[in-house]
Protein backbone atom coordinates (compact mmCIF):
# COMPACT_ATOMS: atom_id res chain seq x y z
CA UNK A 1 0.00 0.00 0.00
CA UNK A 2 1.91 3.39 -1.09
CA UNK A 3 1.70 6.26 1.34
CA UNK A 4 -0.08 9.21 1.01
CA UNK A 5 2.45 12.20 -0.02
CA UNK A 6 2.47 14.42 2.70
CA UNK A 7 0.10 18.01 2.73
CA UNK A 8 3.02 20.20 3.24
CA UNK A 9 6.62 19.66 2.46
CA UNK A 10 9.84 20.25 5.13
CA UNK A 11 10.92 23.73 3.94
CA UNK A 12 6.94 24.67 4.76
CA UNK A 13 6.63 22.57 7.56
CA UNK A 14 9.88 24.52 8.85
CA UNK A 15 8.60 27.91 8.01
CA UNK A 16 5.57 27.31 9.80
CA UNK A 17 7.02 26.33 13.13
CA UNK A 18 8.89 29.36 12.79
CA UNK A 19 5.94 31.57 12.75
CA UNK A 20 4.49 29.74 15.56
CA UNK A 21 7.95 30.22 17.78
CA UNK A 22 7.58 33.94 16.83
CA UNK A 23 3.64 34.55 17.26
CA UNK A 24 4.77 32.43 20.59
CA UNK A 25 7.36 34.85 21.69
CA UNK A 26 5.56 38.01 21.13
CA UNK A 27 2.44 36.78 22.94
CA UNK A 28 4.69 35.50 26.24
CA UNK A 29 3.05 37.33 29.46
CA UNK A 30 1.17 39.72 27.37
CA UNK A 31 -1.48 38.19 25.51
CA UNK A 32 -3.86 38.14 29.07
CA UNK A 33 -3.98 42.07 28.66
CA UNK A 34 -5.46 42.11 25.55
CA UNK A 35 -9.36 42.29 24.18
CA UNK A 36 -10.67 38.45 25.05
CA UNK A 37 -11.71 38.14 21.06
CA UNK A 38 -8.36 38.98 19.86
CA UNK A 39 -6.66 36.99 22.44
CA UNK A 40 -8.94 33.79 21.91
CA UNK A 41 -8.48 34.51 17.96
CA UNK A 42 -4.85 34.25 17.89
CA UNK A 43 -4.90 30.94 19.96
CA UNK A 44 -7.81 29.74 18.00
CA UNK A 45 -5.41 30.58 14.81
CA UNK A 46 -2.22 29.61 16.17
CA UNK A 47 -4.06 25.64 17.00
CA UNK A 48 -4.97 25.34 13.39
CA UNK A 49 -1.91 25.84 12.00
CA UNK A 50 -0.48 23.10 14.52
CA UNK A 51 -3.29 20.97 13.69
CA UNK A 52 -2.51 21.01 10.00
CA UNK A 53 1.12 20.62 10.75
CA UNK A 54 0.21 17.47 13.17
CA UNK A 55 -1.86 16.31 9.85
CA UNK A 56 1.27 16.04 7.78
CA UNK A 57 3.30 14.37 10.27
CA UNK A 58 0.53 11.71 10.50
CA UNK A 59 -0.57 11.92 7.13
CA UNK A 60 -3.81 10.30 8.15
CA UNK A 61 -6.27 13.46 6.77
CA UNK A 62 -4.29 13.92 3.59
CA UNK A 63 -6.47 11.57 1.67
CA UNK A 64 -8.14 12.83 -1.76
CA UNK A 65 -6.33 16.40 -1.58
CA UNK A 66 -2.95 15.17 -2.28
CA UNK A 67 -4.09 13.51 -5.63
CA UNK A 68 -2.92 16.94 -7.41
CA UNK A 69 -0.92 19.47 -6.67
CA UNK A 70 -2.87 21.76 -7.94
CA UNK A 71 -5.92 20.53 -5.29
CA UNK A 72 -2.62 19.90 -2.96
CA UNK A 73 -2.03 23.66 -3.09
CA UNK A 74 -5.45 25.15 -2.63
CA UNK A 75 -6.45 22.50 0.09
CA UNK A 76 -2.86 24.25 2.21
CA UNK A 77 -3.57 27.45 1.15
CA UNK A 78 -7.52 27.43 2.03
CA UNK A 79 -6.51 26.02 5.52
CA UNK A 80 -3.93 28.32 6.44
CA UNK A 81 -5.89 31.12 5.24
CA UNK A 82 -8.19 32.00 8.40
CA UNK A 83 -5.53 31.80 10.48
CA UNK A 84 -2.65 33.58 8.97
CA UNK A 85 -5.13 36.82 8.68
CA UNK A 86 -5.87 36.36 12.41
CA UNK A 87 -1.80 36.25 13.12
CA UNK A 88 -1.51 39.34 10.44
CA UNK A 89 -4.12 41.58 13.15
CA UNK A 90 -1.38 41.50 15.53
CA UNK A 91 0.29 43.77 13.18
CA UNK A 92 -2.53 46.41 14.04
CA UNK A 93 -3.60 45.26 17.33
CA UNK A 94 -1.33 47.93 18.88
CA UNK A 95 0.07 45.49 21.42
CA UNK A 96 3.28 45.18 19.53
CA UNK A 97 6.44 47.47 18.98
CA UNK A 98 8.02 48.11 16.19
CA UNK A 99 10.81 45.82 16.00
CA UNK A 100 8.01 42.72 16.85
CA UNK A 101 5.51 44.13 13.89
CA UNK A 102 9.35 43.80 11.46
CA UNK A 103 10.03 40.63 13.13
CA UNK A 104 6.19 38.69 12.51
CA UNK A 105 6.22 40.45 9.34
CA UNK A 106 9.38 39.34 7.86
CA UNK A 107 8.46 35.78 9.11
CA UNK A 108 4.57 36.38 7.36
CA UNK A 109 6.34 37.32 4.28
CA UNK A 110 8.46 33.58 4.59
CA UNK A 111 5.70 31.81 4.75
CA UNK A 112 3.69 33.19 1.93
CA UNK A 113 6.90 33.15 -0.24
CA UNK A 114 7.19 28.94 0.33
CA UNK A 115 3.37 28.99 0.17
CA UNK A 116 4.21 30.58 -3.79
CA UNK A 117 1.74 33.35 -3.01
CA UNK A 118 4.26 36.46 -4.40
CA UNK A 119 1.99 39.17 -4.14
CA UNK A 120 1.27 38.60 -0.16
CA UNK A 121 4.86 37.96 0.73
CA UNK A 122 5.85 41.12 -1.12
CA UNK A 123 3.42 42.79 0.91
CA UNK A 124 3.86 41.90 4.19
CA UNK A 125 7.63 42.64 3.26
CA UNK A 126 6.92 46.04 2.09
CA UNK A 127 5.05 46.54 5.61
CA UNK A 128 8.28 45.17 7.65
CA UNK A 129 10.52 48.15 5.33
CA UNK A 130 7.94 50.54 6.14
CA UNK A 131 8.19 49.79 9.94
CA UNK A 132 11.96 49.77 9.37
CA UNK A 133 13.48 53.10 11.13
CA UNK A 134 17.89 52.66 11.41
CA UNK A 135 18.53 49.29 11.13
CA UNK A 136 20.54 48.72 8.17
CA UNK A 137 20.93 45.12 9.05
CA UNK A 138 16.81 44.62 8.79
CA UNK A 139 16.74 47.11 5.72
CA UNK A 140 19.35 44.54 3.93
CA UNK A 141 17.55 41.52 5.04
CA UNK A 142 14.23 42.76 3.83
CA UNK A 143 15.54 44.00 0.56
CA UNK A 144 17.19 41.24 -0.01
CA UNK A 145 14.10 38.63 0.35
CA UNK A 146 11.66 40.93 -1.58
CA UNK A 147 14.41 40.71 -4.30
CA UNK A 148 14.45 37.02 -4.34
CA UNK A 149 10.33 36.91 -4.77
CA UNK A 150 11.48 39.38 -7.66
CA UNK A 151 13.84 37.02 -8.99
CA UNK A 152 11.06 33.77 -8.73
CA UNK A 153 9.09 35.90 -10.61
CA UNK A 154 11.49 36.00 -12.97
CA UNK A 155 11.65 40.35 -12.76
CA UNK A 156 15.21 39.94 -13.20
CA UNK A 157 15.35 43.99 -13.49
CA UNK A 158 13.63 44.64 -10.21
CA UNK A 159 15.72 41.69 -8.36
CA UNK A 160 18.54 42.74 -9.31
CA UNK A 161 18.07 46.81 -8.07
CA UNK A 162 16.73 44.99 -5.02
CA UNK A 163 19.85 42.69 -4.39
CA UNK A 164 22.45 45.93 -5.18
CA UNK A 165 20.30 48.04 -2.31
CA UNK A 166 21.02 44.66 -0.33
CA UNK A 167 24.35 44.38 -1.22
CA UNK A 168 25.74 47.98 -0.69
CA UNK A 169 24.68 48.23 2.84
CA UNK A 170 26.07 44.19 3.57
CA UNK A 171 29.18 45.43 2.08
CA UNK A 172 29.41 48.86 4.34
CA UNK A 173 28.03 46.54 7.78
CA UNK A 174 31.53 44.16 6.97
CA UNK A 175 29.11 41.20 6.47
CA UNK A 176 31.09 39.24 4.12
CA UNK A 177 28.58 36.11 4.17
CA UNK A 178 25.36 38.00 3.00
CA UNK A 179 27.59 39.62 0.13
CA UNK A 180 28.87 36.27 -1.10
CA UNK A 181 25.19 35.09 -0.86
CA UNK A 182 24.07 38.15 -2.83
CA UNK A 183 26.54 37.67 -5.56
CA UNK A 184 25.52 33.81 -5.78
CA UNK A 185 21.96 35.05 -5.87
CA UNK A 186 22.81 37.69 -8.63
CA UNK A 187 25.13 35.51 -10.69
CA UNK A 188 21.91 32.99 -10.98
CA UNK A 189 19.86 35.46 -12.74
CA UNK A 190 22.36 36.72 -14.86
CA UNK A 191 22.70 32.74 -15.72
CA UNK A 192 19.22 32.57 -16.37
CA UNK A 193 19.39 35.96 -18.84
CA UNK A 194 22.12 33.96 -20.33
CA UNK A 195 24.28 37.04 -19.49
CA UNK A 196 27.42 34.50 -18.86
CA UNK A 197 29.93 36.83 -18.63
CA UNK A 198 28.35 38.81 -15.37
CA UNK A 199 27.73 35.34 -14.11
CA UNK A 200 31.13 34.33 -13.87
CA UNK A 201 32.21 37.88 -12.67
CA UNK A 202 29.56 37.37 -9.57
CA UNK A 203 30.31 33.73 -9.02
CA UNK A 204 34.28 34.37 -8.45
CA UNK A 205 33.42 37.23 -6.27
CA UNK A 206 31.48 35.19 -4.33
CA UNK A 207 33.52 32.36 -4.40
CA UNK A 208 36.32 34.90 -3.25
CA UNK A 209 34.64 35.81 -0.17
CA UNK A 210 33.18 32.38 0.47
CA UNK A 211 36.63 30.85 0.36
CA UNK A 212 37.75 33.85 3.38
CA UNK A 213 34.87 33.57 5.22
CA UNK A 214 34.31 31.62 8.52
CA UNK A 215 31.39 29.58 8.32
CA UNK A 216 30.72 29.78 4.83
CA UNK A 217 31.59 26.75 3.72
CA UNK A 218 28.19 25.64 2.24
CA UNK A 219 28.63 28.84 0.16
CA UNK A 220 32.03 27.39 -1.24
CA UNK A 221 29.65 24.38 -2.17
CA UNK A 222 26.85 26.21 -3.56
CA UNK A 223 29.47 28.34 -6.02
CA UNK A 224 30.83 25.32 -6.81
CA UNK A 225 27.79 23.79 -8.22
CA UNK A 226 26.77 26.69 -9.97
CA UNK A 227 30.09 26.78 -11.83
CA UNK A 228 29.37 23.13 -13.18
CA UNK A 229 25.86 24.08 -14.18
CA UNK A 230 27.34 26.70 -15.99
CA UNK A 231 30.42 24.90 -17.36
CA UNK A 232 27.48 22.04 -18.51
CA UNK A 233 25.52 24.59 -20.66
CA UNK A 234 28.88 25.76 -22.37
CA UNK A 235 30.04 22.29 -23.25
CA UNK A 236 32.93 22.55 -21.30
CA UNK A 237 32.30 19.12 -19.42
CA UNK A 238 35.51 18.48 -18.00
CA UNK A 239 35.16 21.86 -16.37
CA UNK A 240 32.46 21.24 -15.17
CA UNK A 241 32.96 17.79 -13.80
CA UNK A 242 35.53 18.96 -11.52
CA UNK A 243 33.45 22.05 -9.99
CA UNK A 244 30.71 19.54 -9.49
CA UNK A 245 33.47 17.36 -8.08
CA UNK A 246 34.83 20.50 -5.77
CA UNK A 247 31.19 20.75 -4.51
CA UNK A 248 30.99 17.27 -3.75
CA UNK A 249 34.05 17.27 -1.41
CA UNK A 250 32.69 20.97 0.46
CA UNK A 251 28.94 19.48 0.75
CA UNK A 252 30.80 15.76 2.12
CA UNK A 253 33.17 17.81 4.39
CA UNK A 254 29.87 19.81 5.99
CA UNK A 255 27.63 16.63 5.72
CA UNK A 256 25.08 18.25 3.85
CA UNK A 257 22.51 15.45 2.32
CA UNK A 258 20.51 17.88 -0.13
CA UNK A 259 23.93 19.38 -1.77
CA UNK A 260 25.34 15.59 -2.58
CA UNK A 261 22.32 14.62 -4.07
CA UNK A 262 21.80 17.66 -6.37
CA UNK A 263 25.71 17.64 -7.07
CA UNK A 264 25.47 13.91 -7.65
CA UNK A 265 22.33 14.18 -10.01
CA UNK A 266 23.71 16.93 -12.16
CA UNK A 267 27.28 14.42 -12.42
CA UNK A 268 25.16 12.05 -13.47
CA UNK A 269 23.06 13.86 -16.23
CA UNK A 270 26.90 15.48 -17.41
CA UNK A 271 27.61 11.64 -17.79
CA UNK A 272 24.34 10.65 -19.73
CA UNK A 273 25.07 14.16 -21.95
CA UNK A 274 28.97 13.26 -22.56
CA UNK A 275 27.85 9.23 -23.43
Amino acid sequence: MQSQPSLLSEAQTHQLNGLLNTVDQLTADSISGWHQSLAEEIHSATSRIQGLMVSTSQQDLVGELAKALDTKQQAILSTLAPPLKAVEKLVLSGHLNDAQKIKLLIELGRTYELLTQWEAALDRFDQAFDYIADDPAEKAKVLKSIGGIKSKQRDFREANKQYQASLAIYEELQDFYQVAQLHINIGWDEFQSGNYSETIENYNLALSLAQTTEGAERLVADVSMNLGILATVKGDSNSALSHYEQSVDVYTEIDDERGLSQAYYNMAMLCVDTK
